[in-house]
Order: structure tokens, then sequence, then C-alpha cells
């Protein structure tokens, strides 16, 4: 389908033009917003905050045992959303969280993976301080 905005050829089922973000005239009509002179269509995306979000939560306690968790959910959602992005099923805009989302998470996973492997394989272990009283 050709973009309205920028007459880029996007694919048949895309909702959202690859290049510009402008919504494509099919299945839902765009509004126009005066306030902010922006198009937006009433299907959005919430992959790339979410990915934001659980990417922040990671990185914050990077040094907990189960912080990993929300950074594999940051990934996750971070690589779901790139691929609708690219495939022009969300719209351009929420590209930012989600790759910020996706490289919080990856920091925070290989912190973790740092720690962990300190913690298990490293020689003897942390040994405590030990003080004469």
């Amino acid at each position: 389908m050709k973009c309205q905005n920028c007459s880029h050829i996007n694919f048949g089922n895309a909702t959202f033009c690859s290049k510009c973000g402008a919504p494509l005239m099919q299945g839902t009509a765009p509004v126009y917003n005066y306030k902010t002179s922006q198009y937006s269509v009433s299907k959005k995306s919430s992959l790339g905050t979410i990915s934001l979000i659980f990417g922040i939560i990671s990185i914050i306690p990077c040094c907990l045992f189960y912080h990993y968790i929300p950074a594999l959910i940051a990934i996750i959602t971070g690589i779901i959303e790139l691929k609708r992005i690219s495939r022009g099923e969300s719209p351009v805009k929420n590209r930012s969280m989600a790759i910020t989302g996706l490289i919080f998470g990856i920091i925070a996973l290989l912190v973790s993976l740092i720690i962990f492997a300190f913690s298990f394989f490293g020689k003897g272990g942390y040994k405590y301080p030990t003080y004469d009283v």
C-alpha cells in the first residue's frame, strides 16, 4: 500500500507507514488532532512502553537475585515491538522506547550473568573478612 504522506510503498497489511509513521488509509479511519497537528489512530500498541518500563525495573536492582525476570520481559517485548514496527503494525514513534528497553534489559541480563559467574565459578567464592577481637 502506498503512503499518502511520503509515497513510500508498504506491505499490504500495514496500518502505519514504515518510513514516516503516518497511518495508512485502510480499515481504521485516522483522526486528525488539531492540537498537536498529528494523526492518531484508535488502535495503539504499548509494547514499546512495556519494554522500557521493565528495562528500567531490571536495571535498578541489578544486584538482586531475581532481577533477570524483568530483563527477559524487556528483551522479549522490545524485540516483538521492533518486529511489529518493521512490518508497519505499530507506530514508528514506539521504536525509541522499544530500543531503550531492549538495551536496558540486555545490560541487566549481562550484569546478572557476570555476578552469577563470579559468585559460583570464582576462586573459592566470596570470603568474608575475619576480624580479630
